[in-house]
């Protein structure tokens, strides 16, 4: 429904002010078919969380295959050790090219899609559109602009791959993503910095308590003696969180308009070049002895199960994207973070100490109120709402809801601003 009303300025000529309001809540019952689409994003949100919790506890698992173990025949106990796959930097590379194959996948997708449903599909036009952002305008894609537009999303995509799966060798996968719901911390810190966002006072203090949080999961697992080494896990970690609000950051500064097709070819020529740049690594530490591995050692079930969930997670998390907002995608670290602890407590046995629950609540908590807009958190609207309630007069505010979508360049930066992730299609980790 759109209403307009159009203002004359008197005294001033020929100046016209037209506003046009739409107002699409009016109805009072609004039609089934229009919660459909928030309906099927909650669907799309839970499912990515399964596969994103799927990945983490099945590369998890991967690595704890290199453990070893006692039998005992008679009065002798020997020592047998297990299949060594410690081997987080080949890895990564196995989900870069993994996470390359989003776009390929999607468009042979299409192309049967139409044959099958006899539609028209053109494939020069589909790729035209999709590389729209990689080159806009005449000249098309160049190898300047290519290394402009690529360049810091795909370096900082490598570092949190490799941070956090060198942290799923030494910490359980609740953990690392506890410290990963930090990211919505550093992603206002940078903004403040980096975009001249102004910052609230409530929202930095909540991101000092944010790594308070941090601060007390950390000191559980560092000084838990069954894990000597979890403290490279939480450097890992940490380091990967901070390579993913980078990257966050750059991707929705070279990228502010791209729709569901155009990310996922945008991600395929990320993780693409990240595989191109990334592979000797995996290669000079197999050579050199620091990732000792053999190719009948790998644990195919479980790689193979984590890159299809790696996979699956760039998917939805692109078309969860194109039917909710980021703001609504983002709630999905909560829900990671409550489902892995239990997945690790419950599953795996690993036990839970009352720090890092007490750290997840504090995290879990600092996370929601950083993605809560400015406008809802500012002493002017708090005023006035307290203001309305004891007169009990409603007051009608603009305020931005879950359910509201941007669609500007200008709602996106400000997105990023006010701590909401305008994360690419697949979290770089």
């Amino acid at each position: 429904m759109s209403v307009s009303f159009t203002v004359s300025k008197t005294g001033e000529k020929e100046n016209h002010k037209e506003i046009e309001i739409k107002l699409n809540q009016l109805q009072p019952n609004p039609p089934p078919q229009s919660k459909k689409p928030w309906l099927l994003a909650s669907i799309v949100l839970i499912l990515e969380v399964a596969g994103a919790v799927g990945e983490a506890q099945l590369t998890a698992l991967g690595f704890k295959l290199s453990e070893s173990f006692n039998v005992t025949v008679g009065n002798e106990t020997t020592i047998t050790p297990g299949r060594s796959f410690e081997a987080p930097y080949f890895y990564t590379l196995a989900r870069f090219i993994a996470r390359s194959t989003a776009f390929p996948i999607l468009f042979v997708g299409m192309w049967i899609f139409s044959l099958v449903s006899a539609k028209s599909f053109s494939p020069k036009g589909f790729f035209r559109h999709c590389s729209t952002p990689a080159g806009p305008g005449p000249s098309g894609i160049t190898p300047l602009g290519m290394v402009r537009l690529f360049a810091l999303p795909t370096i900082f995509a490598i570092t949190t791959g490799v941070g956090y799966i060198v942290a799923l060798v030494y910490v359980a996968p609740s953990i690392t993503s506890a410290c990963f719901s930090t990211g919505v911390a550093m992603s206002y810190i940078l903004s403040i910095f980096f975009l001249k966002h102004p910052h609230l006072i409530i929202k930095t203090v909540f991101v000092l308590v944010s790594f308070g949080g941090v601060a007390m999961v950390a000191y559980e697992t560092t000084t838990d003696p069954l894990a000597s080494d979890a403290w490279i896990g939480i450097l890992a970690v940490m380091l990967s969180t901070i390579s993913l609000s980078l990257h966050q950051l750059f991707y929705s500064k070279s990228f502010p308009n791209a729709d569901s097709f155009q990310s996922a070819f945008i991600v395929s020529v990320i993780f693409l070049c990240a595989a191109l740049i990334y592979w000797p690594v995996p290669l000079a530490m197999k050579l050199s002895g620091n990732e000792v591995w053999q190719w009948s050692d790998i644990p195919w079930g479980y790689l193979i199960g984590g890159l299809m969930c790696s996979l699956s997670v760039a998917f939805l998390y692109g078309y969860g994207l194109a039917l909710s907002t980021p703001f609504f995608m983002s709630l999905g670290e909560l829900l990671n973070l409550a489902l892995a602890g239990i997945v690790d407590h419950f599953a795996r046995g690993v036990s839970i100490g009352p720090y890092q629950i007490s750290g997840f609540a504090i995290i879990g908590f600092s996370f929601f109120v950083l993605l809560l807009p400015d406008r809802i958190l500012a002493v002017s609207y708090i005023r006035e709402q307290f203001t309305s309630f004891r007169s009990g007069k409603r007051v009608n505010s603009v305020t931005p809801h879950i359910g509201t979508r941007l669609h500007t360049t200008e709602s996106k930066k400000n997105l990023v601003g006010s701590g909401e992730s305008t994360a690419s299609l697949a979290p770089a980790s």
